[in-house]
């Protein structure tokens, strides 16, 4: 017999006695001690008594929920007070099961309970095969500061973490459910470097099988104190929101109306000023996160299925996110966004863009793989042969030295995870020649990774990313700069740590190699071996020698510093004073020693002059036409007629629409330099001729030609013994077609430590 429904109404005794014994320390937990039955009677009678309006009745249920929220607080600082006391989360002694065999390799998942207030993350954590998990998310963010400062729950015991990897948990907990996620920081035993190192071998897989992957972005500082008054007056405060609705806004103005990235920059002239730098301002925040400059994320989103931003709890898909970035690509977008924003810097968009190169030549990957795989099979040999031969240039798409010199100037607070963090996008063999291992250092993972590379198709390649003429500053690791000394590496191994800044002169894998790359040994084949793990012999002949260097030549990107009255400002182009007259400057310093040097007639010096700045090519073809000459006399009128203008003016005047120079031209060259001038020095040798050397170089270095290589490069003799540093390589007149090779007699074993 169905018991009678009572309709008495609980006492304020038995709510606090029902909350208090509660074994949760949960507020909310004062609803769910109690029958269904009891929370609808409850709400009934707490609807009439508002309805009521009765001051004297709303008084008192104004003193009961005041003491019930009292006995909540002091139960849950009770459950707080215990939980700093409990013995914190040990991970399980047993290693997870790995295997060569894909279908047994083991992970841990992490079930995010659902959000409550004041329960801060409470967790459940469990291995699963990686073949056989159920649906789950896999949560890509960047660990910011490693001071583990906050704690979650991880079965029913406390685990210290950063407070990235709090915030990204707590953002991506749901209060009507629970969430099935995957996140390094507390999926891999962080402290265990033998099974970290299995798990990052692990990660394309994991990435790979999540039904999705979500992006978790920190927002930007908040201001504090006066400060944060301050900016409140002004509107200035940035709101995760703005950002998320302007990157809506633009993709659907690009999606529905076919806006390009000059009609999105018209649009936002169109603004009132300050509404439009406090919205271009958040979008800049947004633009800066680091996330964008992380290595793992190469990998994360070049496999995922699907992909999600969380900018703290603000939710936007990737499609927008993409179209916006793209439309950046532009350079009156650009512009504005350097002209609004608080951060000019685009790098951020640079490295996003390289980040979709790679995930579209990934999945081209996966797609060839799946020809391959149906051709073989028996029951398809009357398949299409052509998707075979396609699918056998994998190997060529996206090769580890591929990977490593485009991702170069991403981040990596472990210096060894920007090789490791490659390796599961690679398309050649070198997974099966590294493994990750976090028990060796820097140096040998380094070191490895280069004798790899020079076993490779194009192995003198390499060597233009190596070279101590580039060291000193690390740029590619968030973590305490390695310093060449620190890591002690070869001359002849690539400190990924601090990549060289100038663009690489031999680029096998450019997209016009076969039109651009150069022939400065003629068509020798590399001769090289290693007599030692850190010695490598290579033939090769010492030509020249370097007598005199100019400063190196530092052409900063346009906006990209925000400093009140350093701009000047013309048709939507900013100009440093600062910078115009350095680059002048350095110029005609470069010139006089051209013209000092070099036997040559007047005439010839001055084409000899600007083909040496631009390594004699253009982007796509080489030796450049004649008439990039005109280009190049227009950049330096221009440029001398600013610098006059800005002598005579002053800072902060904006540049007569009657003098002439344009953003196009100074684009232009500057895309010109690019390619060699820019962050190297300008040199003249002993035999007049005239060239570009790396930063580091020194008058007394000598010129060599490498037997196989494209490029001469710079070797520094060492003071004791016969042995060679390399400083990098260079462009050299007159030496970039073979010159050299006829008066060469014979080459030499040259040894480079």
């Amino acid at each position: 017999m169905r018991e009678q429904r009572s309709d008495k109404p609980p006492s304020f005794q038995m709510v606090l006695e029902g909350t208090w014994n509660t074994s949760r320390p949960s507020a909310l937990h004062f609803v769910t001690a109690f029958s269904p039955d009891v929370v609808r009677w409850t709400y009934r009678k707490l609807r009439l008594i508002w309805q009521a309006r009765s001051s004297t009745i709303q008084t008192l249920f104004a003193i009961f929920l005041a003491g019930l929220i009292a006995a909540c607080v002091e139960k849950w600082m009770a459950s707080r007070r215990n939980l700093r006391e409990a013995e914190p989360f040990k991970y399980p002694e047993e290693p997870l099961a790995s295997s060569s065999n894909a279908g047994r390799n083991e992970t841990r998942l992490l079930r995010i309970h659902r959000w409550v207030p004041w329960a801060g993350v409470r967790t459940t954590i469990s291995p699963k095969l990686i073949s056989s998990t159920p649906p789950f998310e896999a949560i890509s963010y960047t660990w910011g500061n490693s001071a583990k400062t906050h704690s979650i729950i991880v079965n029913g015991r406390p685990l210290k973490t950063t407070a990235a990897t709090y915030n990204a948990l707590y953002s991506c907990s749901l209060w009507y459910r629970t969430r099935l996620v995957w996140i390094d920081y507390v999926c891999i035993n962080q402290s265990n470097a033998d099974e970290k190192s299995t798990q990052v071998g692990l990660m394309k897989e994991i990435y790979s099988s999540a039904t999705r992957v979500v992006v978790w972005l920190a927002g930007p500082p908040k201001p504090t104190g006066l400060q944060h008054y301050v900016e409140l007056v002004m509107r200035h405060i940035q709101d995760e929101r703005v950002a998320v609705d302007i990157i809506r806004e633009f993709s659907d103005l690009i999606t529905y109306y076919g806006f390009s990235g000059y009609d999105l920059s018209q649009a936002v002239k169109r603004e009132d000023r300050s509404h439009r730098v406090y919205r271009l301002s958040a979008l800049s925040d947004f633009l800066a996160n680091p996330w964008f400059s992380r290595v793992w994320i190469i990998q994360e989103v070049a496999v995922a299925r699907e992909i999600t931003f969380l900018y703290e709890n603000q939710p936007i898909e990737w499609q927008p996110v993409l179209e916006v970035m793209n439309s950046f690509q532009e350079p009156e977008m650009a512009a504005a966004l350097a002209g609004g924003g608080r951060n000019g810097d685009l790098q951020n968009t640079n490295l996003f863009h390289v980040l979709v190169r790679i995930r579209n030549d990934t999945a081209k990957i996966r797609e060839r793989r799946n020809n391959l795989l149906f051709w073989l099979n028996p029951l398809n040999r009357n398949a299409d042969a052509s998707c075979t031969s396609k699918a056998l240039q994998m190997d060529s798409l996206l090769p580890l030295s591929l990977l490593l010199t485009k991702c170069a100037d991403f981040n990596a607070t472990d210096p060894r995870d920007k090789i490791y963090s490659m390796l599961g996008l690679a398309s050649d063999d070198s997974p099966r020649f590294i493994r990750p291992d976090y028990n060796k250092d820097t140096r040998t993972v380094y070191t490895e990774a280069a004798h790899y590379v020079l076993g490779t198709k194009h192995p003198l390649a390499l060597l233009g990313y190596a070279g101590i003429g580039d060291r000193g500053t690390s740029r590619g690791t968030s973590s305490s700069p390695a310093s060449p000394a620190v890591l002690d590496l070869p001359s002849w191994v690539p400190d990924w740590t601090c990549p060289p800044r100038a663009t690489a002169l031999d680029q096998p894998l450019h997209n016009h190699y076969d039109q651009t790359q150069y022939y400065a040994s003629g068509f020798s084949k590399p001769d090289f071996s290693f007599s030692d793990t850190n010695i490598l012999t290579i033939a090769g002949a010492c030509v020249d020698e370097i007598v005199e260097v100019t400063e190196v030549c530092n052409m900063s990107e346009k906006g990209t510093k925000k400093e009140p009255g350093q701009k000047i400002e013309t048709y939507g182009s900013r100009f440093d004073p600062v910078q115009i007259a350095a680059v002048v400057e350095w110029h005609d310093t470069a010139l006089r020693l051209a013209h000092l040097h070099s036997p040559k007639h007047r005439f010839e010096v001055e084409e000899a002059f600007w083909r040496t700045l631009i390594g004699d090519m253009t982007p796509s073809s080489r030796p450049a036409p004649a008439a990039i000459g005109e280009d190049y006399d227009n950049w330096i009128s221009s440029t001398r007629l600013v610098h006059r203008f800005l002598q005579r003016e002053g800072k902060g005047h904006a540049l007569p629409r009657d003098l002439g120079p344009t953003s196009t031209e100074f684009a232009i060259w500057g895309t010109y330099m690019g390619l060699c001038a820019k962050n190297r020095r300008f040199c003249v040798s002993r035999k007049g001729f005239m060239g570009m050397v790396p930063p580091g170089t020194r008058e007394g270095d000598l010129v060599a030609i490498l037997a196989g290589a494209k490029t001469p490069y710079v070797l520094r003799k060492e003071e004791k013994g016969e042995a060679y540093q390399l400083v990098g390589e260079c462009y050299m007149d007159e030496m970039m077609d073979g010159e050299m090779m006829r008066m060469i007699p014979s080459m030499e074993p040259l040894i480079i430590v």
